[in-house]
């Protein structure tokens, strides 16, 4: 089985990292592991995170402070996948992670097992996936495939614009990450 880059999760059933953010425009942060669990496990019903604190509804996606009246409610998202987007172009280990609509999700993930099964031992090989793309639904002018990495040879999942001029010359590319990471 070959090396993966931005795979922070290999499990088989993949975790929802559950995120939130004040507003539009702000960066999308983790829940606590723990809350994480809880909505996870809710079946879409209201949760009690933060230890009491606030109450999470997936169903509308937003969280409300149980003591806090005056603090407004925050935005609510589950996320499987993420874009690697670089924070600071001179500093390339500096990155903040997008999350990608669960709808694409899906469709990546998908791809992803396909992936895996292809290089396993009973596989057909990587050269058709390698091939593949699929065309993201909330960002119809951006495909994913499955990319190996020229002087590693990892193979990672690449987002990409649909229309590509000449050998991708200047064209925005990016890593996408499965799973989170470590975060406490």
């Amino acid at each position: 089985m070959p090396n993966w880059e931005g795979i922070e999760d290999a499990a088989t059933m993949l975790p929802r990292i559950w995120l939130t953010r004040a507003k539009d425009g702000d960066v999308w942060k983790p829940l606590r592991k723990i809350d994480c669990k809880a909505l996870n496990e809710s079946r879409g019903e209201e949760v009690l995170i933060e230890g009491g604190r606030a109450t999470a509804d997936p169903k509308n996606s937003t969280i409300r402070y149980n003591f806090l009246t005056n603090r407004p409610s925050t935005q609510l998202l589950p996320a499987t996948w993420f874009t690697k987007e670089e924070k600071n172009p001179k500093n390339q280990k500096e990155f903040v992670l997008k999350p990608l609509p669960e709808v694409d999700s899906w469709q990546v993930e998908l791809l992803y097992q396909n992936a895996v099964r292809a290089s396993s031992s009973l596989g057909e090989g990587l050269d058709d996936i390698l091939k593949e793309e699929i065309i993201l639904q909330s960002e119809s002018d951006c495909k994913v495939c499955v990319v190996r990495n020229g002087g590693s040879g990892q193979l990672c999942m690449r987002k990409k614009p649909t229309k590509s001029n000449l050998f991708g010359f200047g064209e925005v590319q990016s890593t996408l990450q499965r799973g989170y990471g470590q975060y406490t």
